[in-house]
């Protein structure tokens, strides 16, 4: 039992390692940030939804943790107590997935009061995923350099 938790509690830990080397953290704290010269912009629904995962994945392995230490004798099943912790974080979740589009409206107007200009050619558009490059100068993106 207590391996099986461990392999979830490090299931999720290697996805949050992974959040880390893909770059997702800075994505994440860009409009908090000052803007750089160039900054790559994720679109509302993605950026949501990345807040949303990272949120869920720390929980899950917070409260995973707590439920291999702290074990109520249920046997296999997973008490009421942890199973009413799963519930909350979920909401928890789904709020802070909400409010991420927040900050990401106020990094949209921070880069139109800066007048940041949108690299055409390094924007990305597809149904599944999409993002926008903007630079302070069109000498700054890669088409204009050539």
């Amino acid at each position: 039992m207590i391996l099986k938790r461990t392999l979830f509690i490090s299931l999720f830990l290697f996805l949050l390692y992974g959040f880390h080397q893909a770059g997702f953290y800075e994505v994440l704290w860009s409009p908090f940030t000052e803007l750089p010269e160039k900054l790559r912009v994720w679109p509302y629904i993605n950026y949501a939804l990345l807040m949303f995962c990272f949120v869920f994945f720390v929980g899950i392995v917070i409260i995973a943790t707590h439920q291999t230490f702290y074990t109520i004798k249920t046997g296999d099943m997973i008490s009421p107590m942890h199973s009413k912790m799963y519930l909350y974080l979920m909401f928890i979740s789904i709020a802070l997935g909400i409010m991420a589009l927040i900050p990401r409206y106020y990094l949209s107007n921070k880069l139109v009061d800066s007048h940041y200009v949108q690299c055409k050619t390094e924007s990305y558009t597809s149904r599944k995923s999409s993002w926008n490059t903007y630079a302070k100068d069109l000498t700054l993106c890669i088409s204009s350099a050539e």
